[in-house]
């Protein structure tokens, strides 16, 4: 928060929005979260370089479902500078880790304006399948000109690798469906654990993306 009113042209701005080195983007509504205290780690002990720090590392198997098998070079997660709160906030807004680490200065910018106001006439139900903390589907792809473009990181030089998340509405209507219908097959072409939705949200979002803009 100091941060941020340390900018006059920032000071009091309600939205803080952070896009990490893999493309993940994240909102937090300051009126929300301030009370938990959130900063910015950027060492620990006798390490001034998170991210010279690498949890894993990692191939994937291919960069996109629909296409042939085009297995990326290996890959790596840096933890990097991360949101940290010192007072740790409820489960419910508690941000999945991935999201908001490996952060450089220019990831993180503020707003007066709700990042994500283009969702707000949404269903709860489908807004929370979009938007939850533990890995809603903005947070890795763009949806009315919100969202990430997430990808994956090389381990030498930490650039991007080849296959991006796409806007939600770019998909085919068959590759939508295999994604959120047989999401397990599809993991496993790609080598990665899958980010379950139950059948009800698979239902809703596909109903919502097959509709005109």
């Amino acid at each position: 928060l100091a941060y941020r009113d340390g900018n006059g042209k920032t000071r009091n701005a309600r939205y803080m929005v952070t896009r990490n080195l893999s493309g993940n983007f994240f909102s937090f509504d300051l009126d929300v979260y301030a009370k938990y205290e959130p900063v910015v780690v950027v060492g620990i002990d006798y390490e001034s370089n998170l991210f010279r720090v690498q949890p894993f590392l990692y191939f994937t198997r291919r960069q996109y479902s629909w296409k042939k098998y085009e297995p990326t070079g290996m890959s790596v997660r840096p933890l990097g500078a991360f949101l940290y709160f010192r007072k740790p906030p409820p489960k419910e807004l508690t941000p999945k880790f991935g999201l908001i680490a490996s952060l450089k200065l220019e990831s993180i910018t503020f707003t007066p304006k709700n990042p994500l106001a283009s969702l707000e006439g949404l269903s709860p139900s489908l807004k929370s399948t979009l938007t939850s903390g533990d890995g809603g589907c903005i947070y890795c792809h763009k949806l009315g000109g919100v969202g990430g473009r997430m990808h994956h990181l090389a381990a030498i030089g930490a650039s991007p690798q080849p296959g991006y998340a796409l806007p939600l509405r770019s998909y085919s209507r068959d590759v939508m469906h295999n994604f959120l219908y047989d999401q397990e097959r599809v993991a496993r072409m790609f080598g990665v654990t899958p980010n379950f939705v139950s059948a009800a949200q698979a239902k809703e979002l596909a109903e919502f993306l097959s509709e005109p803009n």
